[in-house]
């Protein structure tokens, strides 16, 4: 078929058994190719029932070329005439209809084929053609399409479901029933096999119960008993023989449950169960916890004893010219211990150690050194660096001290310069109890007391140490503030003695400062910032706070981290071997003194007796062992253990075994048996230690 260019606009009238009149789109060119061309002509093709031919193709007697011209022509006259108007129709898709309705040119949508109309706008006559399935196999089959489209077709899978995925399921159309373990409607039995016939496994151990082959249904406990309770007697599986003392078979001729190897008292009564036969026994009985033979124990008012005489209370303290007991600590909760200080500093006034005795104040819930620190050791004992001001001081990062301009005379009074590497050291460069303080308690100190401290109430008063003006200085707290001046970084030195008093705290300001606290000669103010390390101040040391509890290091109760004695030491300790399995036992003894030495019935003149030989044995610290490798034959409970002297049979073998070194048993006197593993770890227990074959 030819190519035709497209026209604007086309009305075609197909004419099919007379009777029948068809609208065709009036724009042939369906795929919008700009061409007319047999894809265009393809659609309404069927209405012909026959194939298409060109030449034959005839619109009320003339060819569709010729047609299309005489459309053109008149549509080209229409425009220029003033009583027909043709419209272009811009923007008409492919595949839209027109129609003249006598007057104009008609569009007509091609989604509703029934409001056609016959060209003398009688009677609707119109039909069109229907693209859709028109396959009768398929599934979705549409009897009114008239033209087929493939694209359009569904079937039935071979499950039967129209379009449906086919055997994609467990069992091909369906998935696996619910309840069954395969597609042919088998089920889990009770040992979890498909299709299986166990009914029970109560116990579940993989044994069907119902076919006979379990031969426990239960638990078989470690000495082989189904459902047993176990290795709960006294020799594990079975209870200690009727005339031995326990699971070796040691002999007990008389019975009191000690066995007569380590029995002192053979025949002879130890009526309270101590060890000592009570023909040699000092106390027929217990002793309480201070001491005394069936005493009543620590019941007096201070644990084992009353008030000592002179003394107002248990922690020591003497009462006042009035009769009252000065204490400096208060039982606030009635428990008869002292748990609340009624005085920071103990009632002290001076505190002395490496023979230097400082004073002490109380100030609100603080005890501190009225005095600036002149150590020169941490509490441990280790040496502080001690440096001139210059380059060594500037340079060093270990704890360091130094005397002010070099003047020894006046370490008495303003104390030591130190660093503050020894400041924060752990080791403390105060002495034990106290500390250096840190920013925080200083904030305590000024705020803390009940009222707002200033660096005046802080100063030792007057001009004595301190420069004119000494501004607001009145020592009313009674801390004594010195102004020790400092020792700068660098080539400064020591400057500012008289005017200004300088003190480190043990909190560090970051990098390699620490925090300081300034008192100044002509202000009233304290100032605390951050200063090089290397820099040099003075120190007061705060006492740490109290810990309650005792202070007696022979008394039980005795507390290692106490600081102050709350009267709760009540029971003297006595020390010696707490073990009574020791000849050194001592029954007194309430505090283990590591004494316990020599083990009751493991010296050399000792033997036990065990399967018919005796056995020599040593004392080794706290253990007693056999001086001979063990030849026993025979489990505790007599079952015989297997005597296997065939190397294959011994490497086979699953159970307990014994062989003689080189299977002579004549040699079994001089270097016992050989046991294998199973033989060692099986309940009924031949031996106390383990030998494997070919070692002792």
């Amino acid at each position: 078929m030819r190519t035709l260019l497209l026209c604007s606009f086309c009305l075609l009238f197909l004419s099919v058994h007379s009777q029948d009149v068809f609208m065709a789109p009036y724009n042939p060119d369906v795929n919008a190719d700009s061409v007319i061309s047999t894809p265009d002509l393809l659609g309404f093709l069927p209405l012909f029932g026959t194939e298409f031919a060109a030449a034959e193709m005839t619109i009320d007697g003339q060819t569709l070329s010729e047609y299309i011209a005489v459309l053109e022509e008149a549509a080209a006259n229409a425009n220029a005439s003033d009583t027909v108007t043709v419209p272009l129709m811009p923007g008409t898709a492919p595949g839209e209809m027109l129609y003249w309705d006598g007057e104009a040119w008609m569009l007509v949508p091609t989604g509703n084929p029934g409001d056609g109309l016959m060209l003398d706008g009688t009677t609707p006559a119109w039909r069109a053609q229907r693209i859709g399935c028109t396959d009768m196999e398929a599934c979705n089959y549409e009897p009114e399409s008239t033209v087929l489209d493939p694209s359009a077709c569904l079937y039935t899978d071979v499950c039967g479901v129209c379009d449906g995925p086919g055997e994609i399921y467990d069992c091909g159309c369906q998935n696996l029933p619910v309840g069954d373990c395969d597609c042919n409607g088998n089920q889990l039995d009770a040992l979890n096999v498909c299709g299986g016939t166990c009914l029970e496994d109560v116990d579940g151990d993989g044994i069907c119960d119902d076919d006979g082959n379990d031969d426990c249904i239960g638990v078989v406990d470690e000495c082989g008993i189904c459902n047993g309770p176990g290795a709960i007697y006294d020799c594990g599986c079975a209870g200690i023989a009727p005339d031995a003392c326990d699971c070796l078979g040691t002999p007990d001729v008389d019975q009191d449950g000690i066995c007569d190897n380590i029995d002192p008292c053979i025949g002879v009564d130890d009526s309270d169960g101590d060890g000592i036969c009570d023909d040699a026994d000092d106390c027929d009985g217990t002793y309480d916890g201070c001491g005394v033979c069936n005493g009543p124990g620590p019941i007096y008012d201070c644990g084992c004893s009353d008030i000592p005489e002179g003394d107002c209370d248990c922690a020591g303290n003497q009462p006042d010219a009035e009769g009252n007991c000065q204490d400096y600590a208060a039982d606030t909760n009635g428990d008869g211990l002292y748990d609340t200080l009624l005085e920071a500093c103990l009632n002290q006034s001076s505190y002395t150690f490496d023979d230097q005795t400082y004073d002490v104040v109380a100030i609100g819930d603080q005890c501190w050194f009225q005095e600036n620190l002149q150590r020169t050791q941490f509490a441990n004992g280790d040496d502080l660096d001690a440096f001139p001001a210059g380059e060594a001081w500037n340079n060093t990062l270990e704890g360091a001290y130094g005397v002010y301009g070099d003047n020894e005379a006046e370490v008495e009074t303003y104390g030591l310069l130190y660093n503050y590497a020894a400041a924060a050291d752990p080791r403390n460069v105060c002495p034990t109890g106290w500390r250096v303080p840190t920013e925080n308690d200083w904030q305590n100190l000024i705020y803390e007391t009940g009222n707002y401290l200033d660096a005046g109430a802080l100063k030792e008063a007057g001009t004595l140490h301190w420069a004119a003006p000494n501004s607001g200085a009145t020592n009313e707290s009674g801390f004594t503030a010195l102004p020790g001046g400092e020792r700068g970084f660098g080539a400064i030195g020591d400057v500012e003695r008289g005017t200004a008093g300088l003190f480190w705290t043990s909190d560090g300001g970051g990098g390699d400062g620490g925090r300081s606290v300034r008192l100044e000669h002509d202000n009233e103010e304290i100032t605390v910032s951050t200063i090089g390390a290397s820099r040099g101040q003075a120190i007061r040391c705060l006492k740490v706070e109290p810990s309650f509890g005792c202070t007696d290091v022979n008394f039980l109760e005795y507390d290692p981290t106490a600081t102050v004695d709350d009267g709760g030491c009540l029971i003297p300790s006595h020390p010696g071997c707490m073990d009574d399995g020791f000849e050194e036992f001592d029954p007194q003894a309430n505090v283990d003194d590591g004494s316990c030495a020599t083990l009751v019935g493991c010296s050399e003149s000792t033997a036990v007796n065990y399967g018919g030989y005796e056995y020599a044995v040593v004392g080794i610290g706290t253990q007693c062992w056999f001086k001979e490798n063990l030849r026993v034959t025979s489990y505790r409970n007599g079952d015989e253990v297997q005597n296997l002297q065939d190397p294959v049979e011994w490497s086979n073998t699953n159970s307990g075994a014994y062989v003689a070194v080189l299977n002579d048993n004549a040699l079994a006197a001089e270097f016992g048996y050989l046991y294998n593993g199973m033989a060692v770890t099986d309940s009924r227990q031949p031996v106390s230690g383990g030998l494997a074959r070919g070692h002792r």
